[in-house]
């Protein structure tokens, strides 16, 4: 028997999902299966799938299109192996992907699952983006998911065993794999490695393109569910959507905002410390982390914003950066002019 089921959902992929094989077939590490549902295409994918003469792919087809959740769950019931990875059809693998997380899963039992750093890609497979360089610890991770979700589910690799009993779930359209994610991390470790094993495709026909504002209220309610998890029933309506402006960067910030914000994060923290959910340094990185970015998209400012910035900082004690460090000059700047006469990206 292999030692990794690669899963590979496919709809309406016939552009993409050579490439997605070849680069799973070419891999340095060769000892896996790759399982393929062709979920009721109504393109050319069936063919190019059927071209491919290698004894590893074993293909499947659902008798109808039966949605994304429902066939990567029926790919894991399908996979034969305990190591389970995860290759969407328009998205690529590096050379060394398998070998590097098999490597770092086989010696760390504690470990769920792992992930990687991701490039995104166009249409042509270019390079568009490189910024999604993560390395995040089993410490780090829970601490993240409580704001974003750093994690692509074409460069994750998985224990079968420590999956829970509902894997996808149905309510969570879109982000099913960010669910999936923070409920295994309650009884497991999971990482994020800092090398680039991925290259997840971004173009028009995407879902994270074509259903927008549907991301943004699912991850939203998953965030919401982590509080609720950690802290259940310890904050209010309000401090809940407090905090999911520091999710959210809206920019219609107002300095009025600053007083029920700077609040919420001492409250969060006092309830960390109460529960010890987190590790409290990296909790309060974070923490400042965001503020800075939320004070940068205020639409007014007055020089109360540094002096709360200040204090904040005193508290949080966070590790500069240069890059911290222009923002909170920004921040200074802005203050004292009362307005944004700098421009920044």
């Amino acid at each position: 028997m292999a030692s990794i089921s690669v899963l590979m959902p496919a709809y309406n992929s016939e552009k993409y999902i050579g490439e997605a094989i070849n680069s799973l077939l070419s891999q340095t590490f060769s000892d896996f299966e790759l399982i393929i549902i062709n979920d009721g295409s109504k393109d050319n994918t069936h063919q190019v799938i059927s071209d491919f003469q290698d004894s590893r792919i074993k293909y499947f087809q659902n008798t109808e299109n039966s949605g994304l959740i429902f066939t990567r769950n029926k790919l894991i019931q399908l996979a034969a192996c305990d190591y389970i990875a995860f290759l969407d059809s328009d998205d690529l693998a590096e050379p060394k992907r398998l070998e590097i997380e098999f490597k770092a899963l086989k010696s760390n039992a504690n470990l769920a699952f792992v992930s990687s750093s991701f490039h995104a890609i166009n249409e042509n497979s270019e390079i568009i983006k490189s910024d999604w360089k993560y390395n995040l610890s089993p410490v780090e991770l829970p601490v993240h998911f409580l704001f974003y979700n750093p994690i692509a589910t074409s460069s994750v690799m998985i224990r079968k065993s420590f999956l829970p009993e509902k894997i996808f779930r149905e309510g969570y359209p879109v982000c099913e794999d960010y669910d999936l994610w923070t409920r295994i991390i309650q009884n497991y470790d999971g990482n994020v490695l800092p090398e680039f094993l991925t290259r997840y495709r971004v173009y028009d026909q995407s879902i994270c393109k074509q259903q927008p504002e549907n991301i943004i209220s699912i991850r939203n309610k998953i965030i919401l569910n982590q509080l609720e998890m950690y802290f259940p029933n310890e904050y209010t309506e309000e401090e809940k959507i407090i905090h999911l402006s520091l999710v959210e960067f809206s920019l219609k910030n107002k300095i009025d905002d600053i007083g029920p914000l700077t609040e919420w994060i001492r409250k969060l923290i006092a309830l960390n410390q109460q529960h010890h959910h987190f590790d409290e340094r990296i909790l309060k990185q974070l923490l400042y982390e965001r503020v800075l970015k939320k004070f940068l998209r205020l639409d007014n400012y007055d020089y109360s914003v540094f002096k709360t910035l200040l204090q904040l900082k005193k508290e949080l004690n966070p590790k500069l950066t240069f890059e911290l460090r222009k923002k909170e000059m920004a921040i200074f700047a802005f203050s004292l002019a009362g307005n944004k006469f700098i421009k920044l990206n």
